[in-house]
């Protein structure tokens, strides 16, 4: 009688555990860094610029003027 009284016990906790485990999945809410974002939009114009004329000078000025425009106004502030 004791015995099974024990595992009853056991089962109970191990259930409680799993189910708690299984619902403590919570999501943490990332904060949106700016100069990123900043960031991925001049590297998404490159590559706009890279597919009319390929990857050329001017291509290349647009991206480093806007990586100057990002640390300048966003990154840096």
């Amino acid at each position: 009688m004791k015995r099974t009284r024990i595992l009853a016990v056991a089962l109970v906790l191990f259930v409680l555990a799993l189910a708690f485990t299984a619902t403590s999945n919570t999501r943490t809410a990332k904060a949106q860094d700016p100069c990123v974002t900043c960031q991925g939009k001049v590297q998404a114009l490159y590559e706009a610029c890279a597919d009319l004329y390929g990857e050329t000078a001017y291509c290349g000025d647009i991206f480093n003027d806007g990586i100057v425009f990002c640390y300048a106004t966003v990154c840096e502030q």
